[in-house]
């Protein structure tokens, strides 16, 4: 009887030990667990501020080496160099901006999306692309842009600095592709189907399906990324996420590849439009004389505002007329020998086409004549050799005049 009494207090002493241990291994288990989440929080932090670093000196490198080397250009530096220099520099302070309220307590953060407002992207495209031809002058690649007359007054709604960002990180991987030999990148900007399509074009080394799909899932690519621009897909894919856009990717080993952005149209602020053209481009309306550069005459009212979008950017006194007798009244004013002088071929509310005012004209001995049309005139028979035809979508061969 003793010993089995016995052997029950063993057993309850069994159960008591047991007990105490399923505790004490709970607590532990406990313990464990609140430090793992501990542990957890502080590398999601770091990884946080790491990736911001790492965002801030990729996206210093392309506006730094932009302005070192328009510096080397200081004697007597032109005044487009200046503005160059200058958007370079508030694209620093940008960055230095961003970087301040990523660290900054979670409750004072500035999300993305509230950045976000109506942006005429051409602007933002352009000075991304004059800044790109400074970055790299000194290697053998050709940077063309190529927008359409619907791109150049196309709004969408998007942090501005982000967009910057994203362009300059595809443009950054397009010169990668090259490998210091030579080449050609396109930027083109239209809008199909009331959508903004950007599209990064290189003649490059093109990327393997693997990478390709890497890039379109979101997955970190760093090979063959000597100058550690691959991160840059990783902060697309963020503006692109909390910007409606959506990306393509058409490539081709040893053919190229071509890098297709989308976002959502959104309706054209006029009023905005408007302000940016009255101040950033120099219109000799007053009727007075003036050293002219060029003068162009068109009836669409829509087009001739873009075009003056167009010539904000270059340093030059353009004379606008909606109609052929507007400009006859104001002739006198030009002259003959040094004046560029645009048309349209088709003047609706006129009995007179374009090239019967380039005959006229030419015979008042006017010398730089072109037919701006929509149609391509090329090789037309009906198109006299001292008038040259032009295409409205080739804004380049414009600029090249000027």
């Amino acid at each position: 009887m003793v010993i089995k009494n016995r052997t029950e207090r063993e057993k309850q002493q069994i159960k008591l030990d047991e007990a105490e241990r399923f505790r004490q291994i709970s607590d532990i288990v406990e313990r464990l667990t609140l430090e793992n989440q501990a542990l957890k929080v502080v590398l999601e932090e770091q990884n946080k501020f790491k990736k911001t670093v790492d965002q801030v000196v990729h996206d210093i490198r392309s506006p730094i080496a932009a302005m070192r080397m328009i510096l080397r250009l200081c004697n007597g530096l032109p005044e487009n160099l200046r503005v160059s220099l200058n958007q370079s520099a508030i694209r620093i302070a940008d960055i230095a901006n961003n970087l301040i309220n990523n660290v900054k307590p979670e409750e004072d953060w500035t999300e993305e999306w509230l950045n976000r407002a109506p942006t005429l992207i051409s602007a933002d495209l352009l000075e991304i692309v004059t800044e790109k031809k400074y970055e790299y002058s000194k290697l053998p690649l050709d940077f063309i842009s190529k927008i359409s007359p619907s791109g150049y007054v196309a709004f969408i709604n998007i942090d501005t600095k982000a967009f910057k960002r994203t362009l300059s990180n595809l443009i950054n991987n397009a010169v990668d592709a090259f490998d210091g030999k030579n080449g050609e990148i396109i930027i083109y900007l239209d809008v199909i189907d009331n959508k903004v399509q950007i599209i990064i074009e290189d003649n490059g080394k093109g990327m393997p399906d693997e990478v390709k799909n890497k890039i379109l899932n979101n997955i970190a690519v760093t090979a063959g990324k000597a100058n550690g621009h691959g991160i840059g897909f990783s902060q697309i894919h963020d503006v692109l996420d909390s910007n409606d856009g959506t990306l393509e990717i058409e490539s081709e080993t040893d053919v190229g590849t071509k890098i297709i952005l989308t976002f959502p149209l959104i309706e054209n602020p006029e009023l905005i439009a408007e302000k940016i053209l009255e101040s950033a481009c120099q219109i000799n309306t007053t009727g007075e004389a003036a050293k002219v550069d060029l003068v162009y005459i068109e009836d669409d009212k829509k087009f001739a505002s873009m075009f003056k979008r167009v010539l904000a950017f270059e340093d030059k006194v353009m004379d606008t007329y909606s109609g052929v007798g507007e400009f006859l009244g104001n002739i006198s004013k030009y002259s003959a020998d040094t004046t560029i002088i645009l048309m349209d071929n088709q003047f609706e509310q006129e009995n007179i086409t374009g090239i019967e005012l380039a005959k006229q004209l030419h015979e008042r001995g006017f010398l730089r004549l072109y037919l701006f049309s929509g149609t391509d005139y090329t090789g037309d028979s009906k198109i006299p050799g001292y008038l040259t035809p032009l295409l409205k979508t080739d804004i380049e061969a414009v600029r090249e005049l000027l």
